[in-house]
């Protein structure tokens, strides 16, 4: 088992601490990672705060289980304290996780990281899919239970997120 501070030592990257086994992500397509950047410029044009792949500790209340994942896309509530190192988030600062889907991770996505998002209390999370090199956004808000109100975006896209009146062109994040 490893713990959260034998996580921070751990050199590689893209991984995810899950029960506390490290977990090694597989390369990401160039398509999904341009996706990536583009939304979370959007993000930002609408004035949240958003980054790109966050260690996000989603429970360590048993520290030598503790999980820990790195969603593509993050909104948070406010700006890290200036004194944190920064190489954690705290789901409880999360507004919003998006995961850009990629062939080989579709159940952790839509079973796994849906319900430990939801299980975490995070209140918005979004699922970036091609389809024919076309992208298709699922959003879903958090229930009693779970994430429902699931909604389907193939072009223009109008969401609200912590308040804010989101806009974009979804053919705009290729």
């Amino acid at each position: 088992m490893v713990t959260l501070a034998e996580y921070a030592r751990d050199p590689r990257r893209r991984t995810e601490l899950v029960n506390g086994v490290i977990i090694e992500g597989s390369l990401t397509p160039r398509g999904q990672i341009t996706a990536a950047r583009m939304l979370t410029g959007i993000l930002e044009q609408h004035g949240l705060i958003s980054g790109m792949r966050a260690n996000l500790i989603l429970d360590d209340s048993d520290p030598l289980r503790p999980l820990v994942r790195e969603p593509d896309v993050y909104v948070l509530r406010e700006e890290n304290d200036p004194e944190d190192d920064g190489l954690f988030q705290r789901a409880e600062n999360v507004l919003l996780v998006v995961e850009v889907r990629s062939p080989s991770s579709g159940i952790t996505d839509w079973v796994e990281k849906m319900s430990e998002y939801a299980d975490a209390g995070i209140p918005r999370y979004w699922i970036i899919e091609f389809f024919n090199g076309v992208p298709h956004l699922c959003t879903f808000g958090l229930k009693p239970g779970g994430y429902g109100e699931r909604e389907h975006w193939d072009k223009d896209v109008d969401i609200e997120v912590a308040g804010v009146r989101v806009r974009f062109d979804l053919r705009d994040l290729v």
